[in-house]
């Protein structure tokens, strides 16, 4: 699995690198210091999974920038990788083709998780918590509206996590919330069951009780609020 960074190396990269490698010790992390760099690597090498851009190093076009790297990505995700940017402009690049929004205020793990659930061909942008700052300003309720209009479902899932409360989370088990947060990282029942040693069955009905609790209908949408809580 080869991932393609747009980005000045650092600590950051040094710290995200090192967990990737945990969870996937295969992978590839390439650097690129331009956008005209990137674009040659891609031209040349191709089979790249996931791309992601420091909008920093876009010059004053990031939309046009933006669209020439998906112009060469192939079949490979685009994200965006930054500080904390306004989310009026995570939107309006997110409606343009791009993936996902990686604020470097993220946790290591999370980082890694959130780019695992890209590649599972899901959009991601972080819910904001008390925990953790990812956006700067605010949009209002018009760019709401808007979002979900242009998202549809990915809106939808943030409203969902958005109004998870302290008490439907306090409904759960101990053992409810051990499935969930290890849920969160993509592990199937079997997985599970392995990691926390119980039976498989014991697993799927731990999972069927979550479900229920916190109202949701399929595994994809549990997934999504594992990973928000995971990430608190």
């Amino acid at each position: 699995m080869k991932f393609l960074v747009i980005d000045n190396a650092g600590l950051f990269w040094d710290a995200v690198s090192l967990y990737l490698h945990k969870v996937e010790p295969k992978a590839m992390l390439n650097f690129a210091a331009q956008v005209d760099q990137a674009c040659d690597i891609l031209r040349r090498e191709g089979g790249y999974s996931l791309i992601l851009v420091n909008p920093s190093l876009l010059s004053d076009t990031p939309m046009a920038q933006l669209s020439r790297i998906l112009d060469v990505a192939g079949s490979a995700k685009l994200g965006i990788i930054s500080e904390p940017l306004p989310k009026d402009f995570v939107q309006q690049v997110i409606r343009r083709g791009v993936s996902g929004y990686f604020p470097k205020t993220m946790r290591a793990e999370s980082f890694v998780q959130a780019m695992r659930f890209v590649l599972s061909g899901e959009v991601f942008m972080p819910v904001e918590t008390r925990w953790g700052q990812y956006y700067t300003g605010t949009s209002g309720n018009s760019a709401v509206h808007e979002a979900q209009a242009a998202w549809g479902e990915v809106a939808d899932y943030q409203k969902h996590e958005a109004g998870l409360s302290t008490q439907e989370l306090a409904e759960l088990s101990r053992r409810e919330m051990q499935v969930l947060q290890v849920l969160a990282d993509g592990c199937s029942n079997k997985d599970i069951a392995r990691k926390l040693d119980i039976q498989e069955v014991t697993v799927k009905q731990h999972v069927r009780s979550v479900m229920r609790k916190l109202d949701v209908s399929n595994r994809v949408q549990l997934a999504r609020i594992a990973w928000a809580v995971k990430s608190m």
